[in-house]
């Protein structure tokens, strides 16, 4: 009886022993995970922050946009009183309209991307 309760004695020990060893490992496991999922949330408001910058980087380049786009009209305006030489249009002709038209599709075109 002495001997079976020394037997059962070093199971328990031993069990114990493994038991601990198992509480260790998912303790260290925790910390492990602990430390991952602290990164992850770095990484996560470093993602935010950039998408902020990157958006307001946008709206900076789509007001640009807006204002090269005045002040390509205002150009194009501009310009418009010179005439290259062998290059006539009169009032009301085809050439001229298909000018006006050109630069009116051009003017739209720059419109929707700055609205993008």
């Amino acid at each position: 009886m002495a001997e079976q309760a020394g037997e059962q004695m070093r199971e328990t020990q031993h069990t114990t022993a493994k038991l601990g060893a198992s509480v260790r490992e998912n303790a260290e496991s925790s910390q492990s995970q602990a430390i991952i999922s602290s990164e992850l949330r770095n990484r996560a408001g470093q993602i935010v922050e950039s998408t902020l910058q990157t958006n307001q980087q946008l709206e900076a380049q789509g007001e640009q946009t807006a204002r090269l786009l005045g002040f390509s009209s205002r150009l194009v305006e501009a310009v418009n009183v010179f005439k290259l030489p062998g290059h006539q249009t009169t009032p009301g002709s085809a050439v001229q309209a298909d000018e006006a038209s050109d630069a009116t599709e051009e003017r739209e075109e720059w419109e929707v991307m700055v609205q993008s």
